[in-house]
């Protein structure tokens, strides 16, 4: 796994996957799963699966402006 790392340049955390830390996570049950967290340190979005760009564009917005007082909707 290192050499594939070191090649992708990834510098984030990756976890290898075991019943264990998918416990650990809530019970995940699929790859990838991602988790889009407010500033408040919450559970903002979970996302099984390849999300495209513009819907995290848009939940990171939507967070945004809820802290403001606003809130996007479609």
């Amino acid at each position: 796994m290192k050499p594939f790392l070191l090649e992708k340049k990834m510098d984030y955390p990756i976890m290898v996957g075991s019943d264990q830390l998918s416990q650990s996570f809530g019970g995940i049950d699929s790859l990838p799963t991602t988790f889009v967290i407010d500033r408040d340190g919450r559970v903002a979005f979970v996302h099984t699966g390849l999300v495209g760009k513009d819907t995290y564009e848009k939940e990171i917005r939507s967070l945004l402006d809820s802290e403001r007082g606003t809130m996007i909707t479609d």
